[in-house]
């Protein structure tokens, strides 16, 4: 649990689609921080206006308790609502890359 704040820049192509890169930050319920930065990619919306996003990059943290973290990868995929402009995406953290 926490606080999760992200910033995403979207570079528009002209089919349609999007590239885009992610930086994001999340506060722990205990006050820690965890940044990560990545890319992805926004495909152009259907005819009824989602469009799917997949994304994925490497997270840091100052926290000693975190510190297993460091380098770890994090994957992202979900939807873009374009006519109600929404998002919703599940992310997954691995850990297992860190060496």
């Amino acid at each position: 649990m926490g606080v999760h704040w992200d910033t995403v820049e979207a570079t528009m192509l002209a089919d349609g689609s999007a590239t885009l890169t992610i930086r994001y930050l999340h506060m722990t319920n205990k006050g820690e921080s965890i940044t990560g930065i990545g890319t992805g990619t926004q495909m152009a919306a259907n005819q009824r206006g989602i469009a799917r996003v997949t994304g994925e990059g490497t997270m840091w943290t100052s926290s000693p308790r975190l510190s297993h973290l460091n380098g770890g990868r994090w994957k992202v995929e979900g939807e873009v609502n374009t006519i109600k402009e929404t998002v919703e995406v599940r992310g997954d953290f691995d850990i297992s890359t860190v060496s």
